[in-house]
């Protein structure tokens, strides 16, 4: 684990839930088209690739793996990242664990607002109060869990 995110309570969750939960974005490239990597990053983000599901044991092996599939991956930096590169992984890290439980909030609103409806009297024609299905009310709970320190 790269020292940089021991206090990085999203990459934690990131470890525990990224070879079953997670929805990645697609790879960045720099402008000289090359697949860059987040530090820390040891998941695959190719579609049903083994190692989407079992992480590799460091970004440095990832940066190989990926060459496996054809990706042009840039060369990892021989120093600590900048302080700028070690606030980009955090905010990455942190990015992605909020999409994913605005995702799985959403999910859940959505299919609690369909049993809600299934449920009443179709003569009320009442709706949820989550029309959305966004999870919105929950959005601000347990902000803490997303913090770096």
């Amino acid at each position: 684990m790269p020292v940089l995110l021991r206090n990085c309570n999203p990459y934690y969750q990131y470890l525990a839930r990224g070879h079953t939960e997670l929805s990645y974005p697609p790879y960045k490239k720099n402008s000289d088209g090359q697949v860059t990597l987040i530090p820390g990053e040891v998941f695959c983000r190719v579609r049903d690739c083994e190692k989407s599901r079992s992480p590799v044991s460091s970004t440095s092996s990832l940066r190989s793996h990926l060459r496996t599939h054809g990706y042009n991956v840039e060369e990892g930096k021989k120093r600590s990242p900048a302080l700028a590169d070690q606030t980009a992984a955090f905010q990455w890290f942190e990015q992605l664990m909020k999409n994913q439980d605005k995702k799985i909030n959403g999910e859940k609103a959505k299919r609690e607002h369909e049993n809600e409806n299934k449920n009443k009297n179709e003569d009320k024609g009442e709706e949820g109060e989550d029309e959305d299905g966004d999870g919105d009310e929950d959005e601000d709970e347990d902000e803490d869990k997303y913090e770096c320190y």
